[in-house]
């Protein structure tokens, strides 16, 4: 029974160190390849574009 109360404070200490994702890690952030970093932005460019288009084809003329 003596072990119930101190089962919190670990707890707790493991709480706030492990509050980022274990799967985090600034490195990988980091060395992200050039090529992905622009695939992404290719397909947010276009994504927006497409948007656009919705958005001009609802309006009136």
């Amino acid at each position: 029974m003596d072990t119930l109360p101190a089962l919190p404070l670990p707890s707790a200490r493991t709480v706030t160190t492990t509050s980022r994702p274990s799967t985090y890690s600034p490195q990988k952030d980091r060395l992200m390849p050039n090529s992905e970093l622009l695939i992404m932005t290719r397909n947010v460019v276009q994504a927006q574009q497409e948007l656009i288009q919705v958005l001009q084809k609802q309006e009136p003329d």
